[in-house]
C-alpha cells in the first residue's frame, strides 16, 4: 500500500476545506486526470460528483508527499 504523508500545510488546508484522506488516496491512486506542474510536482484532479478535488503531491521512493489540496 502506498503511504501518503502531508505536510503541515496540506493537514491544514484538508481541515478548512474538509477533505476525507480516503478522498486524497483515491485521487493519488485513481485520478481522472493529471499533468506535471512548474517544479515536477504532479497535479492529480479526480471528480466526487458536484466537486473535483485537486490534490498536489511529489513522489518518492515508497510513498507520495502532497503539498496542497483544494475542491475546483
Amino acid at each position: 500500500m502506498l503511504e501518503i504523508n502531508l505536510t503541515k500545510h496540506a493537514r491544514k488546508r484538508l481541515r478548512e476545506r474538509d477533505i476525507k484522506l480516503t478522498q486524497i488516496k483515491e485521487t493519488v491512486l485513481g485520478p481522472d486526470k493529471w499533468f506535471y506542474g512548474e517544479e515536477e510536482e504532479i497535479n492529480a484532479i479526480k471528480d466526487f460528483g458536484k466537486r473535483k478535488l485537486r490534490v498536489v503531491y511529489m513522489p518518492e521512493p515508497k510513498s507520495v508527499k502532497v503539498i496542497t489540496v483544494m475542491w475546483l
